[in-house]
């Protein structure tokens, strides 16, 4: 481009009888016209101190940049765009045009005069077309350079993944070569010891320069200039066919990692559930590798637990699920913390793995392993794991890069999957609340509101028995008013009733949901409460849902494992919570209930019996009527009625009614 540019000028000026001739291009942010090449000796100075015009603002030239426009001085002292330059004294006309292309301002062309009105319109037009056409040519020299520039970064970025081709193949088989002994062609490996070779030459391809050698030893016969050309054409071919051979292969992996990618993407869309979408990445990824077994692992980190665990691949009957605090000090611990992949070849020990997964990992013959994070949104789901037996290959970065790829498919899939089950939970949890909201408006017993309403949607599937108790009226015992057993055939393990004190942490002060997992260790517990829940009552774990109505406690909800330990998760304790409000409602109608039917039963029987006493005004028959008729409502074993009057004090001894 600068001899372009300065070619360009110094014919101008010959051509033209100019005093000076420049050429300016506008900089990288177009605020600058910055002159390139100049004609005249003061030109040459401007061009030393690196001359430039600020856009719009200094002269013609800066006017000419900015508009777009041709502009032209004819006398230059009478024009107010001229630019004073000490450096061209004699200047008397000058005209700016200019430089575009594709519309494109790129430069100006700038032509001075010692004569004033020195430009024709034929000058004008001849220039405006050389304007035009240097435009061009400047731009096509850019283009060119820039063509040539990335030419040479592609030849030096393929040498460069020639070379790295090169080295993962050879590192992976070492010693990869062959040996002819004038009978057969036998492994490099199990050739004999090395012997001194009449002709060595190397194995020399373009992207990866020199990657082995080739020796020959003629034995007693020395090698003629026919030999040595033979050789060097067959070493010449060898080499392009070995370049052509790996880039073939390294095609192939790249359509077999798109294509993998591409299933992968389309198997992951029919899935709504979360296991089936591990258990689809891990097959798939074990496939695309290949890789003897894989494991996708997915986490809950708030409380350092594995929430699911899927392994796929030939070998993934060999891969157990190991405890999150042993996660933790391996090379998913270091993907977790840092969010990056960790590649592990074989052979070798693992500073980021702690003694005892090292350990681990040979018993398992574990080879070389690469570890990958699950991530959504920079939220990170799990853990995805490839692992090798110690007799096949390591990993390479392309499979640590298709796993990644991999990886954010599964990530997203796994994701939707989530979302999907939380929101079926949630519509489930609605549909539960609804159906036991419901059983409870329509029960007509205690039965019916522990038993419909709790037991149908509420307890847990593993839940042993679950009973409803309510203090009595004393509020100093607590009576079981309904009971349900998952095996009816075995007796319930509480009392029907108990006092107050032989269980103390059940009392009115217990007015909060309590979910014991454990009752063994459940802190909330007294010693004594501890005791009858665990060795008496047979209870190891126990969600305690408090049945309310204003302050007042009226009983409680007892949800009760006696097999084993279970840990309520929040679901539960929300189903329990929601539906105790409406029973505790329901609980107390059903009081208010019974107790006015027994207050409705008592007035009948009084007014039935009153009315058979009253029929009669015989006395024998009244005594007989109430004695029978008390008898019979009261379910009485014995009834009696007698008329005795008690016996009055003499007149003598001074007390008598009057005067009591």
């Amino acid at each position: 481009i600068a001899e372009l540019l300065d070619s360009t000028v110094h014919l101008i000026s010959q051509n033209f009888d100019f005093y000076h001739a420049g050429l300016f291009l506008l900089d990288e942010a177009g605020a600058y016209a910055v002159l390139r090449a100049a004609s005249s000796p003061g030109g040459q100075q401007m061009l030393a101190r690196g001359h430039k015009l600020a856009v719009g603002q200094v002269g013609i030239v800066g006017y000419a940049a900015a508009t777009g426009e041709p502009r032209i001085a004819l006398d230059v002292g009478e024009d107010a765009q001229y630019f004073n330059n000490p450096d061209l004294p004699l200047t008397r006309s000058e005209m700016a045009l200019p430089m575009k292309v594709r519309g494109r301002v790129i430069g100006v062309l700038d032509v001075q005069s010692t004569r004033s009105a020195a430009f024709t319109d034929e000058d004008v037009a001849i220039l405006l077309t050389m304007s035009d056409q240097v435009a061009l040519a400047i731009e096509n020299a850019r283009l060119l350079a820039n063509m040539q520039d990335r030419l040479q970064e592609i030849s030096a970025l393929l040498r460069t993944q020639g070379r790295e081709a090169w080295t993962q193949l050879t590192e992976q088989r070492p010693n990869w070569g062959y040996r002819y002994d004038g009978v057969e062609v036998l492994p490099y490996e199990a050739a004999l010891a090395e012997r001194e070779s009449q002709i060595s030459l190397p194995l020399q391809v373009r992207a990866g320069g020199v990657i082995g050698e080739l020796n020959i030893d003629l034995g007693a016969r020395a090698p003629t200039a026919a030999d040595r050309a033979l050789i060097q054409d067959i070493i010449e071919q060898a080499s392009l066919a070995l370049d052509s051979a790996r880039l073939f292969q390294q095609t192939q992996g790249a359509l077999r990692r798109a294509d993998a990618l591409y299933q992968a993407g389309r198997s992951l869309i029919n899935f709504e559930n979360v296991e089936d979408v591990l258990s689809a990445v891990a097959e798939g990824v074990a496939s695309a590798l290949p890789a003897d077994r894989v494991s996708v692992i997915t986490f809950d980190l708030d409380h350092e637990a594995v929430t699911h665990f899927v392994a796929g691949g030939p070998g993934k009957e060999a891969i157990d699920l190991v405890p999150f605090e042993e996660l933790q000090v391996g090379l998913s611990g270091w993907v977790l913390e840092r969010l990056q992949p960790a590649l592990s070849p074989s052979q070798t020990p693992d500073p980021r793995e702690s003694p005892e997964v090292q350990q681990r990992r040979a018993e398992t013959d574990c080879g070389a392993i690469v570890v990958v994070p699950l991530l959504y949104q920079n939220r990170i789901l799990g853990t995805m794991t490839a692992i090798n037996r110690r007799d096949q290959p390591d990993f390479t970065q392309e499979d640590v890069d298709l796993m990644m790829a991999m990886a954010n498919q599964a990530a997203a899939a796994i994701r939707n999957a989530q979302l999907f089950e939380e929101m079926q939970s949630y519509l489930d949890e609605t549909e539960a609340l609804y159906r036991g909201s419901q059983a409870i408006g329509e029960a007509a017993s205690l039965d019916d509101i522990l038993t419909r309403a709790f037991v149908a949607h509420a307890i847990p599937e593993t839940t042993d028995q679950c009973v409803l108790v309510l203090l009595n009226e004393e509020r100093q015992r607590v009576e079981i008013a309904a009971s349900w057993r998952r095996d009816p055939k075995t007796p319930l393990t509480h009392p029907q009733s108990w006092a107050v004190a032989t269980f103390p942490w059940l009392d009115e002060r217990q007015r909060e949901f309590v979910a014991l997992s454990d009752v063994t260790t459940a802190k909330v517990l007294d010693v004594v409460s501890r005791e009858v829940l665990a060795s008496m009552w047979g209870v190891q774990s126990c969600a305690v849902a408090p049945l309310l109505s204003g302050e007042q406690v009226l009983g409680w909800v007892m949800v009760e494992m006696l097999d084993a330990p279970y840990t309520f998760t929040e679901r539960d304790a929300r189903l329990l919570r929601a539906l105790s409000d409406p029973a505790a409602v329901m609980v107390q109608n059903l009081q208010l209930f019974r107790a006015t039917q027994r207050q409705a039963e008592y007035e009948r029987r009084t007014t039935e019996i009153t009315a058979q006493v009253r029929a009669t005004t015989d006395i024998e028959a009244i005594l007989r009527t109430a004695v029978r008729e008390l008898g019979r409502n009261l379910r009485a074993e014995d009834a009696l009625i007698v008329l005795d009057m008690p016996q009055q004090p003499s007149p003598n001894g001074g007390d008598n009614d009057d005067e009591a």
